[in-house]
């Protein structure tokens, strides 16, 4: 038939609430998937209402959403176009209150609304009505293909009253938050199983990672030990099992037989765009020899994320998705994945001294083998694997399970470590994943010393560790002792250098220190040439004016008129002048001046009695001042 079956299946339990699939699947069967001669079949004509009809005289409103002041804690929705809007109607009892989300947002944004509205705790809220359930608070609106208009009824679960508590219901919270280590013992396999999920994860879930453990379908599997009044949709958080371990006992339990009428191919739910769930392994849900069909309660959950998701296009964006979608699956305690680049985790772990080196190894993991589960839950993250891991090694993860990320890593493998680890990494099968490649550093190059498969369990693992650790440490003293002896070398010509270095520094030193003296020299001779030459001429300038001061010397006539002064000079030489004897002193000192020898400079003392005349006031007559007729002065200097 050109039309999906599997949209027509879910239409129809969504249209007449019927959620027995087998009880679904006979009716659609019985009207040759004729979706509304189904729907007539079951439903009275006046009561019937399909969705597409029950939108068209809705108004679509768009209310409030709760604010930040009201509900801390409630994530805000994503931003988005109109188109991409849909608008939830809660009913809770006889309040109703709207609510418009993206397509982009989670189950979980709406409920943790619907908490905050209502008072409640989010992770007991079960919102029933939806056109097909989901199997998963993380699913999308959008994955879910939700119309724009989806009526929907508050539910709040309640905990098993063997072990619910009232501390219990005000620390839900933090249960979300905490690891349940599930005790399964199956009964067909003969194996007993400790896994450890979050709080977060829902009983379908943990049923569906049981599948790829135990090959039992999810259809399959018959449990006891889960607390009464649980569905598939509730959290480990709220089912109210034990914590911090709660034991589960598992076996198969056989198909039912049904009549040939209902023998049909088994739908197989499998919305490539969306993570809703699917119906695992189909092809075990009928036997062609006696045409039987097992049309039972069949579980969805989620697929679960691979740890690197396939859109990514950088090793750091995978490295990060890696560890924290990994803590997401298998708890709290695991081994510290260095978060960066294969390049960066070579570079921590190798370009460092020989001492202080450590083998890398690196965790490939493949979400496409049945022993990745198990290896990591009960190999990877026991505690002493753990503590081995985390003293003794660096260790990088990177997972496989697309073709597009396992290309990349080996991309960076042929970079970082070389050709040949590259293709060892490379020729590593589905059936030997998971796997653990320890390189090592041996003088220069890096080679693969070690690949551990998933098969091991704790002990032989940790015996494998310790054997590549013995053997990198033999190789480790030999390169200590070369290192030690390389960089005793390097140490005598360090000091050689360093003794020349700074007898050039010491010699640079001298060399600037006189270049600075004779600098400091140079200049201080050019500022005192200055000097000189600034007071040369202010001296000239000085002459000048006394030269223009000084009156003609009077003719040698005799009378009292005449003042005779002989000079004798500090050179010893005699000068003689004659003045006339009404004239000023100053006349006396403008032609010392005129001379070259200045007043300030040089005193001028009178024979007797004994006098310096620059003492004098300048302005008395030379006949006061007592040089008439005839006096002898003599220069001095100061």
């Amino acid at each position: 038939m050109s039309e999906n079956r599997d949209e027509i299946l879910l239409d129809f339990q969504a249209c007449t609430g019927i959620e027995d699939i087998g009880e679904a699947f006979s009716h659609l069967e019985a009207v040759q998937w004729d979706l509304l001669k189904a729907i007539q079949r079951v439903m009275p004509q006046d009561s019937q209402t399909l969705p597409s009809e029950a939108t068209d005289d809705i108004e679509m409103i768009e209310p409030a959403l709760p604010s930040a002041s009201t509900a801390p804690n409630v994530p805000g929705p994503s931003t988005s176009s109109s188109s991409d809007k849909i608008t939830f109607h809660i009913t809770h009892g006889e309040e109703e209150v709207d609510f418009v989300l993206s397509k982009k947002d989670q189950i979980e944004c709406l409920k943790k609304l619907v908490g905050s509205k209502f008072s409640l705790p989010w992770c007991r809220i079960d919102l029933q009505g939806w056109r097909r359930p989901p199997a998963s608070d993380k699913i999308t609106f959008g994955d879910l293909r939700c119309p724009v208009f989806v009526p929907l009824v508050v539910v709040v679960l309640d905990p098993s009253p063997d072990t619910a508590s009232a501390s219990e219901e005000t620390n839900l919270i933090e249960r979300l938050t905490q690891t349940f280590t599930l005790n399964i013992t199956c009964e067909t396999t003969k194996k007993s199983y400790n896994l450890k999920f979050p709080g977060s994860r829902t009983i379908g879930e943990v049923k569906h990672d049981i599948f790829e453990v135990t090959d039992i379908p999810v259809r399959y599997q018959k449990w006891s030990g889960w607390p009464s009044s649980v569905t598939d949709r509730v959290t480990l958080a709220c089912s109210g099992v034990v914590y911090p371990e709660h034991n589960l006992t598992l076996c198969r339990q056989p198909p039912v037989k049904e009549s040939k009428k209902q023998k049909q191919q088994v739908v197989c739910i499998d919305d490539s765009d969306s993570s809703v769930g699917d119906y695992e392994d189909a092809s075990e849900s009928f036997n062609g020899d006696d045409d039987m069909l097992y049309m039972g309660s069949v579980e969805t959950s989620r697929k679960v994320r691979n740890l690197i998701p396939e859109e990514v296009h950088d090793e750091i964006a995978g490295s990060i998705s890696f560890m924290e979608e990994y803590v997401h699956r298998y708890g709290e305690a695991h081994p510290l994945f260095l978060q960066d680049t294969l390049g960066e985790a070579v570079k921590e772990a190798f370009n460092k001294s020989a001492r202080e080196r450590r083998p890398l190894v690196i965790y490939i993991h493949h979400d496409g083998s049945v022993l990745s589960n198990v290896f990591c839950t009960q190999v990877l993250n026991s505690e002493p694997v753990i503590s081995y891991l985390s003293e003794h090694f660096v260790i990088w993860g990177w997972d496989f399970t697309h073709e597009q990320n396992k290309q990349m890593m080996l991309r960076a493998a042929s970079q970082s470590l070389g050709p040949m680890a590259a293709n060892l990494v490379r020729s590593i099968d589905l059936e030997h994943m998971p796997a653990l490649v320890v390189a090592n550093k041996i003088r220069s190059s890096i080679e693969i010393v070690s690949v551990m498969h998933g098969h091991l369990v704790v002990n032989e693992l940790i015996s494998n560790l310790m054997q590549v650790r013995d053997r990198f440490l033999e190789s480790q003293q030999q390169e200590i002792m070369e290192e030690n002896e390389r960089m005793a070398r390097e140490r005598v010509l360090r000091e050689q250098d360093e003794a020349y270095q700074a007898s050039l520094e010491i010699d640079r030193a001298k060399e600037e220190a006189k270049r600075a003296q004779e600098v400091a020299k140079e200049k201080e001779e050019q500022m005192l040439q200055s000097q000189q030459r600034q007071e040369a001429a202010k001296m000239e300038a000085r002459k000048a004016e006394a030269s223009l001061r000084l009156p003609l010397e009077p003719p040698d006539i005799p009378g009292d008129n005449i003042a005779r002064i002989r000079f004798r000079m500090p050179s010893g030489e005699f000068r003689n002048r004659r003045f006339d004897a009404h004239s000023p002193l100053q006349v006396v000192f403008d032609f010392l001046l005129v001379e070259g020898y200045p007043s300030e400079d040089y005193k001028v003392l009178s024979s007797w009695p004994r006098r310096d005349l620059t003492l004098l006031e300048s302005s008395q007559t030379l006949q006061q001042a007592r040089l008439c007729p005839q006096e002898t002065v003599i220069l001095e200097e100061r």
